[in-house]
């Protein structure tokens, strides 16, 4: 007999019937940094405003994000974490040398809120060992992600200061896409197949850090993408 209550059932190939309620729901998801929960000051109590921020907690896995010095602080209004200048920086629990890789399919969110004109000093993501790969702005129309020898850049819609935008990279096979706010880069597919790490979380020019959100083993579908949007676009 069928229950009445609601589900999470996945259709083959597409989406959540009737959608997902957070992004725990999301096939293949690995690490999820949630917008205003698991932030910890130095004494372990959330933080207040203003207050330097030394943990970020992974609600999926157990690849914290944790900081000693040069830390972001706490915005309450916006319940997000502020990288007032290029060198704050939170990195994975075991410090340098400890990565998140990927080494097939995956898909990577990020929502943030520029406090100027987007430009390089814009890293979201980063591995701080000699091969320096990175996700970031490049311009208030293009993302830039090194992620082998060479750098490649995505053409996206325009990034403003005057709301959060949600900015995604994906890969599936050697196929490597980038959307913004829901919508694919003109740029399509770039080829690059290798091993890629991040280790380091950075937002420069005091931009407002809110959610980031991995799956390994796969992209999205096309519809998990749309409800990702969607759920995003709420906080």
């Amino acid at each position: 007999m069928l229950g009445l209550g609601v589900g999470f059932y996945k259709l083959a190939g597409d989406s959540f019937l009737g959608g997902f309620s957070t992004p725990k729901d999301l096939p293949g998801i690995a690490h999820w940094y949630q917008h205003n929960t698991g932030l910890e000051e130095s004494d372990e109590s959330f933080p207040e405003d203003g207050e330097q921020v030394t943990k970020w907690a992974d609600q999926v896995g157990t690849e914290h994000f944790i900081g000693e010095s040069n830390l972001p602080t706490y915005t309450e209004a916006s319940g997000t974490l502020n990288f007032g200048g290029s060198s704050k920086i939170l990195t994975i629990a075991s410090g340098t040398g400890s990565d998140i890789t990927f080494d097939g399919d995956f898909a990577i969110y990020v929502r943030v809120k520029f406090a100027s004109t987007p430009n390089s000093s814009d890293i979201f993501l980063k591995d701080t060992d000699t091969t320096n790969e990175f996700l970031r702005a490049q311009s208030a129309t293009v993302i830039r992600a090194k992620l082998s020898s060479t750098s490649n850049n995505w053409t996206v819609g325009t990034m403003g200061t005057s709301a959060f935008h949600n900015i995604g990279i994906e890969r599936t096979g050697d196929d490597v896409r980038v959307y913004l706010d829901g919508t694919e880069s003109s740029t399509g597919a770039v080829t690059a197949g290798n091993t890629w790490s991040i280790d380091t979380l950075k937002g420069g020019q005091a931009d407002e850090f809110s959610t980031l959100i991995i799956v390994k083993g796969q992209a999205l579908s096309t519809g998990n993408r749309a409800e990702l949007q969607t759920y995003l676009a709420k906080l």
